[in-house]
């Protein structure tokens, strides 16, 4: 089951030779039904996109900084917000190794408009897990660069690279393929609301031949540090996760990092932080995006306290992205620093 944090996983490590030896490529083509065929589809019409701009709520947490937890959750409820295609059950396991590719024939009503892409690994009991995520501004071309003339409006041929990978897929489970118009809050969304269609697609899949084998050189044995006692953690709470919807349609999704609290005894200083992500938006306005970052830390010493308060606050319009900072420092009680900002930068390809 997908989950947001994993301590420990069950493994080994194993070895193989370059991926360019070891796998063959097979191709999965978008059909008329939804399936992932051996074979180019004979549907004219194509496919519908959803333009939903909650896309993207399993993703995960966002902002961690090298905190705990974060990773994708199940992701059953995007997929019901993208237009999907699958496999039937795998007859034997599928060992997906390097980089899975997509071409698509794509009609955006928008210019800036996005396409965000998932291969998922469904489970018998239909537990969804990510297992490859790439998203493409549309705006910009097959070199994502800004294009060096109009783009026009007519449907247009896109490849989309994955990044590398290597994971099995057990038999009797089923290759997900979906497509969304966003990817909130993990990426900003386009200026405007608009329909997408899919014309035709494949997906290259490079699949490793054989089985892996157990790594033939051992790591050297890990070595421990001496085990001196200066730092310990005085308090670790875990992460507060928020989840609301208003009368209106509006969703909020956050989380909150609890006051966490080290010493470092050699030196005779405690060190807490606190720290919280909120994001908003309307499923139908784009422009009601709106993300909030906050963040206390605080430093008490022999000779005094530290204290640091900041914030980033994120909105738009159609035309630009407007950030309000905020940033305050106070040295035993006494306010030394004071500063706060406001950019409004211009949106030309985003």
């Amino acid at each position: 089951m997908p989950q947001d944090v994993l301590d420990i996983r069950n493994g080994g490590w194993i070895e193989s030779g370059p991926p360019s030896e070891e796998t063959a490529v097979t191709t999965l083509h978008l059909d008329g039904d939804g399936a992932l065929a051996g074979k180019p589809s004979d549907n004219e019409i194509g496919w519908h996109v959803p333009a939903n701009l909650l896309h993207g709520l399993a993703s995960g947490d966002t902002g961690y900084f090298g905190r705990y937890g974060g990773l994708p959750l199940e992701q059953s409820e995007d997929d019901a917000r993208a237009l999907c295609f699958e496999t039937g059950p795998l007859s034997a396991d599928f060992i997906l190794y390097g980089n899975a590719e997509v071409t698509l024939v794509v009609l955006a009503e928008e210019e800036l408009s996005q396409i965000s892409l998932r291969i998922c690994d469904v489970s018998p009991t239909g537990i969804s897990s990510r297992v490859g995520l790439a998203v493409r501004n549309l705006a910009l071309d097959d070199t994502l660069d800004a294009p060096e003339c109009d783009l026009g409006p007519g449907p247009r041929r896109i490849r989309v690279r994955f990044h590398s990978n290597a994971y099995r897929f057990r038999a009797g489970h089923r290759i997900r393929f979906s497509v969304g118009t966003s990817y909130w809050p993990l990426v900003w969304t386009a200026p405007r609301l608009a329909a997408l269609r899919l014309e035709s697609g494949m997906i290259e899949l490079p699949s490793f031949q054989g089985e892996p084998i157990v790594l033939q050189t051992e790591f050297p044995k890990p070595q421990a540090a001496a085990n001196i006692p200066n730092d310990e953690t005085v308090s670790a709470p875990k992460l507060s996760r928020t989840h609301t919807t208003s009368a209106d349609g509006t969703t909020a999704v956050g989380w909150r990092q609890p006051i966490t609290t080290m010493r470092l005894n050699d030196i005779d200083t405690v060190f807490s932080f606190e720290t919280s992500f909120d994001h908003r938006i309307h499923p139908n306005v784009p422009t009601s995006a709106q993300n909030a970052f906050r963040h206390w830390m605080e430093v008490v010493r022999p000779d005094g306290i530290a204290q640091v308060t900041s914030s980033v606050e994120t909105a738009c319009t159609e035309d630009e992205v407007l950030l309000d900072g905020e940033i305050t420092v106070r040295w035993n009680d006494e306010q030394i620093l004071s500063n706060s900002w406001t950019r409004r930068i211009q949106r030309r390809f985003t």
